[in-house]
């Protein structure tokens, strides 16, 4: 199998990594921080506990809200896994 992609496949990632990166901006700022901690950064969440002061029941609950968000919005969007998955691999998302 090959590690290369078609014009096409990456022409896909793009436009899903758009929209991805559209619903992560439209988060509220502290559940958005914490989702960047947590699966851009790669942070625990005891590490984001510890880096940004916040109790660690509270990390879990906003990025659980956060994942909430951003479940809806992938089904409004009308994505599938087999889509906006490949689209989290990559360093385009680094962006964030």
């Amino acid at each position: 199998m090959s590690n290369f992609e078609t014009p096409e496949q990456s022409y896909s990632r793009r436009v899903c990594n758009t929209r991805l990166y559209s619903l992560v901006s439209d988060l509220r700022s502290e559940q958005r921080e914490f989702v960047v901690l947590a699966f851009y950064e790669g942070l625990s969440h005891d590490e984001i506990a510890r880096t940004t002061g916040t109790p660690l029941g509270t990390v879990k609950t906003r990025i659980r809200a956060a994942l909430a968000v951003l479940r809806a919005g992938i089904a409004r969007l009308g994505l599938n896994r087999q889509e906006w998955l490949p689209a989290l691999d990559g360093d385009d998302l680094l962006l964030l």
